[in-house]
């Protein structure tokens, strides 16, 4: 990692970082029809359901993961 940060600099890796990640979301959200207008709906009928489910996931994944980048 030391070697790619001398090679590219900070502000391309961090760049790069972004961008397999925001295409990676992208990815996933349209592959679990990720919706949070409908997950909030469902939580306001106290109806836990997928969407719920996966907004939940989809939060917690991210929570862990900044985290983690962040140690």
């Amino acid at each position: 990692m030391a070697t790619l940060l001398e090679r590219y600099g900070d502000g391309t890796i961090l760049a790069m970082g972004g961008a397999a990640i925001g295409t990676l979301f992208g990815f996933f959200a349209q592959r679990s029809r990720f919706c949070l207008r409908a997950a909030v709906i469902e939580f306001w009928h106290r109806h836990f359901g997928e969407k719920l489910s996966v907004w939940l996931l989809a939060f917690s994944t991210a929570v862990v993961v900044v985290h983690t980048l962040q140690v």
